[in-house]
């Protein structure tokens, strides 16, 4: 038994229609969530993210900057390991996504640390916990933190400057209202590597 939203994911992604060059990668997100069905298809600590109605849509939305995102590190001679911050991440099935993608592409393990950040602080994020423990570590090998703040005030900033052990890199997929021009002028601002936007 699989939760009903990760099974309909799966099943519209597999029908989805894709562009050639995309055509990699889709397979390697759908080779992941089946890999979620088989480990977490029915885990009660899992139910909050992987029952949702919104799963493929997700997922279906990542393709297009996760691919840039990928070409972007296979193009940094540098080889500098990364910080990403998942910015207006809710519940983080971006930040999985890439963490449990790292499994399957060695370029996506110079990410060293992936935070999620969001300004709602009542979600329920007890997957994340259940993530941390060693017995599901080969799903999710790139460490997901969640920080609770608003990108608006000047804690961000602090945080990039002073927090942070690697070249940081944002994402952001559909950040509400002020916040994807609130994104740009961080990255024009700060010591920001890459910015990868996908506004609402």
């Amino acid at each position: 038994m699989v939760f009903g939203g990760l099974y309909t994911a799966i099943k519209c992604f597999d029908e989805r229609k894709t562009s050639p060059e995309h055509k990699f990668l889709c397979n390697l997100i759908l080779q992941v969530m089946k890999d979620w069905a088989t480990q977490f298809g029915n885990d009660p600590m899992m139910k909050s993210i992987f029952n949702a109605n919104n799963i493929f849509r997700e997922m279906d939305e990542y393709v297009v900057p996760l691919y840039h995102l990928i070409k972007y590190l296979e193009s940094d001679i540098t080889g500098e390991s990364i910080s990403l911050l998942d910015v207006a991440s809710g519940k983080g099935y971006m930040s999985l996504l890439l963490s449990s993608l790292s499994v399957k592409l060695n370029i996506l393990q110079r990410i060293k640390s992936i935070t999620m950040i969001d300004k709602n602080k009542n979600m329920n994020l007890n997957h994340l916990d259940h993530l941390k423990k060693e017995v599901h570590s080969q799903y999710a090998p790139i460490p997901i933190h969640f920080i609770q703040m608003d990108l608006h005030k000047n804690t961000f900033q602090q945080y990039v400057l002073n927090d942070l052990a690697f070249k940081p890199v944002i994402i952001a997929i559909h950040p509400c209202k002020r916040l994807s021009s609130r994104c740009v002028n961080l990255f024009n601002n700060l010591p920001i590597d890459a910015l990868f936007l996908a506004p609402c």
